[in-house]
């Protein structure tokens, strides 16, 4: 039988285990709520990247104020969209390849081409300013101060046909 002084330090070691478990116990939460608290920035961090990323590089450069004036012996033609639109979601890549092809080339009246893009639902001001009722919309601005609505394909070859062999500005 084991004497009462056994005894003692048997339970005085059990009550070491217990209380050293506690404390590992009361680490690995803390271990856990960092964890946590990591995998929350981080997801936030990715989220305002997605956020700046989000319109697949189809923003406006100056999107809180685009440019649609031309400068003498130019057009500039602006695309007004909204991200929602679904045919302003397919007409995205072949406005974005008429913009890398077509911008500072000369139309056939000799004035240089320059495409713009106008969110629309982060320019309402503007939007409303040019009657813009639907989407996708595409206005040629004229260094004469007029205004052409462009009512062809909403594709590359109809934009691009439309800029250098038909008389889209004066």
């Amino acid at each position: 039988m084991p004497s009462s002084s056994s005894k003692s330090s048997i339970s005085s070691k059990s009550s070491m285990l217990s209380m050293s478990s506690n404390k590992y116990k009361c680490n690995w939460s803390v271990v856990l709520i960092v964890f946590v608290i990591f995998i929350i920035i981080l997801t936030l961090s990715y989220m305002s990247k997605n956020l700046n990323k989000q319109n697949d590089g189809f923003t406006n450069k100056n999107a809180s104020e685009p440019n649609l004036t031309p400068l003498k012996n130019e057009c500039v033609v602006a695309l007004f969209y909204a991200d929602w639109c679904p045919h302003c979601v397919a007409f995205k890549p072949d406005y974005k390849r008429a913009m890398s092809e077509l911008n500072g080339k000369t139309n056939k009246q000799n004035k240089k081409i320059r495409l713009e893009m106008v969110d629309c639902d982060a320019n309402k001001t503007i939007a409303k300013k040019h009657n813009v009722a639907g989407f996708p919309t595409v206005k040629i601005f004229n260094d004469d101060g007029t205004t052409d609505d462009y009512e062809g394909e909403r594709t590359f070859i109809g934009i691009q046909n439309y800029l250098l062999s038909s008389s889209s500005s004066d």
